[in-house]
């Protein structure tokens, strides 16, 4: 059974945490949107998370990569206000938590409200991403982590 934590959001959130109880033990810590995701830090313990799937949204882009010309002029501290307001994290958010429990591994993730209405997608998603991660990291089959 796995446990479960309130996390920070604009909204009532829970992070999940699925921790093997026999020998080698894995922790998986999924965490859904959250701007602080400090209170699963005691969760993250003895043993440190051996994958971490954290929400992050928003980042920095190259001008190569910007196809408006609009998002490329953006500011890291603008960035991080409207991210902060909209209660998200960004992925150097997500890497210094990761950093800071320790963390084996880290996935990012955002999935987006046009997939709530269908909840089937999200399980499919997250699915995705375990399998992901079984294959190319525990059985160490080459390749990335995420697309």
């Amino acid at each position: 059974m796995p446990k479960l934590q309130p996390q920070c959001f604009t909204e009532p959130c829970i992070g999940y945490v699925f921790d093997e109880i026999t020998s080698p033990r894995h922790k998986i810590v999924v965490l859904g949107d959250t701007y602080d995701p400090s209170p699963l830090i005691p969760l993250c313990e003895d043993p440190s998370p051996t994958l971490l799937i954290h929400e992050a949204t928003d980042s920095t882009i190259s001008p190569e990569r910007d196809r408006n010309g609009k998002l490329s002029k953006r500011t890291i501290e603008v960035i991080m206000k409207t991210t902060l307001a909209r209660g998200h994290s960004t992925p150097v958010m997500a890497g210094e938590f990761a950093r800071r429990v320790d963390a084996q591994a880290l996935v990012l993730n955002h999935i987006g409200s046009r997939y709530l209405d269908n909840p089937s997608c999200l399980v499919f998603l997250l699915i995705l991403i375990l399998l992901k991660y079984c294959l190319w990291n525990l059985l160490q089959i080459p390749g990335p982590v995420c697309d």
